[in-house]
C-alpha cells in the first residue's frame, strides 16, 4: 500500500450536527440584520447544504446571490462581515479529532502519500491554511471544486488521479456507508471511521484515527 485518502467530518475532525450548524447561521442573520429563523429556514435543509456543497462561489458570492434573489438592503460591509462568520464557524469546526495530527504523520514518516477528500462548501478551502491540516496532505480534493458529491466516482477518480496511485495500493478511511462502498467499489481498500453512523459493513473497522495505523503494519 503506498497511500491513504481520508475523509474529513467525522473522521479527522468532529460531525457538524444539524444543531452546531443554525448556530452558526444565526451568528451570520445577525451579521445581515436579518431575524435567525428566517436565515435557518432558507439555508438549514438539505436541498441548499447540496447546493452548497457543489458550488465553486466564495464565501461572499454565495451571500450576495442570497440577499439579491431576496430583493435584501444590505451593505458591502454586512456581506462581508456575514462571510466572516461562516469561515469563523469553520475555523472552530477544523479542529483535528484526537490522534488525527499524529496519525497523518506517522503515515508520511512510513512513506504513505495522503490525500483528503471532502463534501464541504468553499469556506474549507477558505481557512485552510490557516488549520492544523495545512501541510499535511499532498493532493485535498473537495466538492466545491469539482461540483459533486461521494454519491458519484467523480470525486474518487479525480483523487487517485492526483495521487498518481493505482487504487488497489490506496486506503479509504471515512464514517458514512456511501463513501466506504464508492471507495470500494473504485478499487481501494476502505476502512470504516466509526463514529457516529451505524450500519452493517464487512471490512475493517476503527474507533480513531490512530488505530488506522494498525491495519497498515
Amino acid at each position: 500500500m503506498k497511500a491513504a485518502i481520508f475523509d474529513l467530518f467525522g473522521t479527522l475532525v468532529p460531525y457538524v450536527g444539524r444543531a452546531e450548524f443554525a448556530e452558526s447561521l444565526a451568528l451570520t442573520a445577525t451579521a445581515l440584520d436579518l431575524p435567525p429563523e428566517r436565515l435557518i429556514a432558507d439555508w438549514c435543509n438539505r436541498q441548499r447544504f447540496l447546493a452548497w456543497m457543489t458550488n465553486p462561489d466564495s464565501s461572499e458570492e454565495r451571500i450576495r446571490k442570497y440577499v439579491d434573489r431576496c430583493s435584501l438592503k444590505m451593505t458591502a460591509q454586512q456581506v462581508l462581515h456575514a462571510a466572516d462568520t461562516l469561515r469563523d464557524a469553520h475555523r472552530q469546526w477544523l479542529r483535528p479529532l484526537p490522534s488525527s495530527l499524529a496519525t497523518l504523520r506517522e503515515l508520511v514518516s512510513r512513506g504513505y502519500r495522503l490525500g483528503l477528500m471532502s463534501v464541504c462548501s468553499k469556506e474549507v478551502r477558505e481557512v485552510w491554511g490557516e488549520t492544523d491540516f495545512a501541510d499535511c496532505f499532498d493532493e485535498v480534493v473537495l466538492s466545491c471544486e469539482q461540483g459533486a458529491t461521494k454519491n458519484t466516482p467523480k470525486l474518487y477518480r479525480h483523487a487517485l488521479c492526483k495521487l498518481d496511485v493505482p487504487a488497489e495500493n490506496v486506503f479509504y478511511i471515512g464514517d458514512t456507508q456511501e463513501e466506504l462502498g464508492m471507495a470500494r467499489q473504485s478499487g481501494m481498500k476502505p476502512i470504516w471511521m466509526r463514529a457516529r453512523h451505524t450500519f452493517q459493513w464487512d471490512g475493517w473497522t476503527v474507533l480513531s484515527p490512530l488505530q488506522v495505523l494498525d491495519y497498515l503494519q
